[in-house]
């Protein structure tokens, strides 16, 4: 399997699983009574949203990739790359932050709800990190 291929397949597998996990939350707590049926179509209509803004970024940014991959020189690809990697770095203190803020703005509330979404809070920042710390590896090697 090709780099692009597997990337590719990576995030899926990741858009996937989140959704899943928020789809799963939010028939927790219609379960429970915390959120009306209008609240909870609501969130499946954002959750539908984004997943279709996640899906033509990819579509897009591929094509676009496409195209400029004939033109592209050699001296910016370490560009991008940098690039990507403050991206990845920004993207981490977002989730901290989110996380920390998060637990405080909910605290008193039903622990199960807070303890998912932390859960993917982390996995996220987890998963960022590694990628983060591949690409350091890599370019140490």
């Amino acid at each position: 399997m090709t780099g692009a291929r597997k990337s590719s397949w990576n995030y899926v597998l990741l858009e996937s699983f989140c959704l899943t996990c928020l789809v799963l939350l939010l028939a927790y707590l219609f379960e429970k009574g915390v959120i009306s049926p209008r609240q909870l179509g609501i969130g499946f209509l954002l959750l539908s949203g984004c997943l279709y803004v996640a899906i033509l970024y990819r579509y897009t940014r591929g094509r676009g990739r496409a195209k400029q991959h004939t033109n592209v020189s050699i001296g910016t690809g370490t560009a991008k790359r940098e690039g990507a990697l403050k991206s990845i770095r920004v993207c981490i203190v977002v989730l901290v932050i989110g996380l920390v803020s998060g637990l405080w703005l909910t605290r008193g509330e039903p622990l199960l709800p807070r303890l998912i979404g932390a859960a993917i809070n982390v996995l996220i920042t987890g998963w960022l990190v590694f990628l983060l710390r591949k690409a350091e590896t890599a370019d140490s090697a």
